[in-house]
């Protein structure tokens, strides 16, 4: 079959894939035109990536690392309330300090743990139940670490790429730990 017209017909030689000159010519200009194609979605991703600033990177870095941290507590409990994650419902990556208020512990994993919706967003965080709990879970020290810890951190771009990196093989490393792949 010819790849140009698809016409049945025989080959004069060897590996011939088309049933004459003209469909050669088709054949050629399709080939072009998926070439070109291929290489103008690549210059729109390179495009796409000159055009990402910081904070992009940022919302990426914070995607995997609260995939991360949802994998790593998928069997803990609520880190406020206590309901116990097999009650379903959706799952947050809680900050015990929050973003805005100290920026340096974004990506600290003894700052983040899972919460049940309803006090993550609802009652913002839940923090006079999540005390407790985070001391029951991490120690005293660990959060005074975090109550006394530098505010402010300005994070570069290639630092969060770094960070989505690791924190998407970890994540894959718990997902292949655990038998789901």
């Amino acid at each position: 079959t010819c790849q140009s017209c698809r016409l049945k017909f025989t080959p004069e030689r060897t590996g011939a894939k088309v049933c004459g000159p003209a469909c050669a010519v088709v054949l050629v200009a399709l080939v072009n035109a998926k070439t070109a194609r291929k290489k103008e979605k690549s210059v729109r991703a390179a495009d796409k990536a000159k055009l990402m600033t910081r904070a992009d990177y940022a919302a990426l870095a914070q995607k995997s690392f609260n995939r991360y941290i949802n994998l790593r507590d998928s069997a803990k409990d609520c880190v406020s309330c206590g309901k116990p994650a097999s009650r379903g419902g959706v799952r947050n990556a809680s900050h015990f300090k929050s973003v805005g208020s100290n920026s340096a512990l974004r990506y600290n994993l003894w700052n983040v743990h899972t919460s049940c919706y309803r006090c993550n967003v609802e009652l913002s965080g839940n923090l006079g139940e999540y005390y407790p709990r985070l001391v029951d879970r991490i120690g005293v020290a660990k959060v005074e670490v975090l109550q006394f810890h530098p505010r402010e951190r300005r994070y570069e771009i290639d630092y969060l790429q770094r960070l989505q990196k690791i924190f998407n093989k970890k994540s894959k490393r718990l997902i292949a730990k655990a038998g789901i792949i």
